[in-house]
């Protein structure tokens, strides 16, 4: 798992992960850090949305394609019994496209995004993710 998480706030809608190779990105878990009782919390993250989009970029940063993936509803994973918003999502993504010239790629981005929800002050959604970087370096430490 990777160490630091991607969290989204009032001020952050968009993150942008950059790579020298080709990623893979697992979607582990989102916690929704909130004051708000059950109640309200389970109705707001009901409509969030999560969009995750891997791209191929050549080296001034102009984009060649990119792999879009389906909209990643949270409601899905909330569930009647929860007291705590922690969603076990475990979902993995990678680039899919094979027909992209692979030579004028240089480098590739995974673009994060979080829609359908308006933070409150201090509110934050934490992602905690596994990528091919952290795993490749996992496994020169074995």
């Amino acid at each position: 798992m990777n160490m630091s998480p991607i969290e989204f706030n009032s001020e952050k809608y968009e993150v942008k992960l950059e790579y020298a190779s080709k990623p893979v990105i697992n979607i582990i878990r989102a916690n929704f850090l909130t004051n708000d009782p059950i109640e309200t919390w389970h109705g707001r993250l009901t409509g969030a949305v999560i969009a995750i989009k891997i791209a191929a970029c050549e080296k001034n940063g102009a984009l060649l394609d990119d792999s879009p993936s389906g909209p990643i509803a949270l409601g899905q994973f909330i569930h009647s019994y929860f007291k705590q918003p922690v969603l076990d999502i475990n979902w993995t993504f990678r680039f899919e496209k094979k027909d992209i010239d692979f030579d004028k790629v240089s480098k590739w981005a995974i673009i994060i995004s979080i829609s359908h929800i308006q933070f409150k002050e201090r509110e934050i959604l934490s992602i905690q993710y596994s990528d091919s970087d952290s795993v490749s370096g996992k496994a020169k430490i074995w």
